[in-house]
């Protein structure tokens, strides 16, 4: 994301985007690229565990051809605080319900045209 924005934005522009991450963030989890200046992190608070941050980037020069983006802690060989975030927020390792694991059974909720399609399928076969 960071080597698009530095590619593509106009000098001055900026990159707003939101980074999922756990309580345990430091600002070394933050991608960072030589043309893009920090200018905002903010904290969104989601659970005791979990938050995320509103990272606002400025672009402040046009990228040389051999500039990418890092991440200092990744560089020292550590996992970022958002690295796996989506594990942690569905709950890596729990175990499976009935042989069908939660994930399916968020993808099936049921909306008012499901629901109903049920109802009206319940009443053929009681017919």
């Amino acid at each position: 994301l960071l080597n698009f924005a530095a590619n593509y934005l106009c000098v001055g522009g900026r990159l707003v985007y939101w980074l999922p991450t756990t309580t345990s963030y430091n600002v070394d989890d933050l991608p960072q690229h030589p043309c893009m200046s920090l200018m905002y992190n903010c904290e969104d608070i989601l659970s005791t565990k979990l938050s995320r941050r509103l990272i606002t980037m400025k672009k402040n020069r046009n990228p040389q051809a051999d500039e990418k983006a890092t991440c200092k802690i990744t560089e020292a060989g550590l996992e970022p605080a958002h690295q796996h975030f989506a594990d942690k927020y569905w709950g890596e390792g729990k175990e499976q319900e009935d042989g069908e694991s939660k994930k399916r059974k968020r993808n099936k909720r049921k909306t008012p045209n499901t629901a109903k399609e049920e109802s009206d399928g319940e009443a053929e076969n009681q017919s």
